[in-house]
């Protein structure tokens, strides 16, 4: 937390009162602490709406190849990633999400929690991940969407309760981060509840390639295909477009598209943060491949 604050010249960090030791902690010189709680209005006044290029979130990277990295998303980028989500999830002002992942990664924050807000739906927050808090979530508060990853998976798989707990109100769950194995998708269609897998990239929203809960049915493992508002090819180690249906290699990559999505900009202070070209990934983690790779 302490390299991304100073890396992002975070001046103000707001932190709930069972964060505030680590907060307090983590905060450099020139980042005030603010009690996110106290500071909370009763009646917010409504924000001005901005401009589409505004920018919005400042979103770190894993750094699983080295350092995390700022990606900067306009709102642009969040409405259509939204409108992916909604259009892939079938989102609407009568779901319930349950977000149980961390909303510092972008998988937790936009995979489904801020499209649920935009389509008008409501939002369950849980402020860690524990098996049986949630099994009893979803017992108590009945959402219909969720979004986990294969960790996760395993571990309400395997665990004592797995198969007395009450899951019928779940519609389907969203997947992704890593490689999904098919034994944890065949275990949660094996209790009715389609797993749509999402591929993407922090720079991408991260919703790039998706599946829609007919395709999760239909072809359990694949990633589906290129979300509403995003495009994606195959190349070869050239850059050169393969024809349909060419076996995947190792050798190939398959780049997504950010035109359709809103370009992330770079900060002017560290302009190869997000420049260059899209992130290169696996003509493996391409649509209707048998497994996927990371989300974020």
């Amino acid at each position: 937390m302490r390299f991304i604050l100073e890396d992002s010249g975070a001046r103000l960090l707001a932190a709930t009162r069972e964060m505030a030791e680590a907060a307090q902690a983590a905060a450099p010189p020139g980042c005030a602490l603010l009690d996110a709680e106290a500071a909370w209005p009763d009646a917010p006044a409504p924000p001005a709406a901005g401009a589409e290029d505004d920018p919005l979130l400042l979103v770190y990277t894993s750094g699983t190849t080295g350092r995390p990295k700022g990606a900067v998303l306009d709102q642009r980028a969040l409405r259509a990633n939204a409108e992916n989500a909604r259009h892939a999830f079938g989102l609407t002002a009568a779901d319930r999400v349950l977000t149980l992942l961390p909303m510092f990664h972008v998988g937790g924050l936009n995979i489904q929690t801020t499209p649920a807000l935009l389509a008008g739906a409501e939002v369950v927050l849980l402020p860690r991940f524990d098996p049986e808090a949630t099994f009893a979530a979803i017992a108590a508060h009945r959402p219909t969407l969720t979004l986990l990853v294969p960790a996760v998976m395993q571990a309400l798989v395997a665990h004592p309760g797995w198969a007395a707990a009450d899951l019928a109100s779940l519609r389907a769950i969203g997947a992704g981060s890593s490689e999904v194995p098919l034994p944890l998708i065949e275990a949660f269609h094996a209790r009715g509840i389609p797993v749509q897998q999402v591929y993407g990239a922090t720079e991408t929203g991260p919703i790039a390639i998706v599946q829609t809960r007919e395709e999760a049915l239909a072809a359990p493992g694949s990633l589906g295909t290129p979300a509403l508002h995003g495009a994606a090819r195959v190349v070869d180690a050239a850059g050169r477009d393969l024809p349909a249906g060419t076996p995947a290699r190792s050798s190939c990559a398959a780049r997504i598209s950010r035109a359709a999505t809103g370009t992330p900009r770079p900060r002017p202070e560290r302009p190869s943060a997000t420049a260059g070209s899209p992130p290169a990934m696996s003509a493996s983690a391409m649509p209707r491949a048998a497994s996927g790779s990371p989300t974020g």
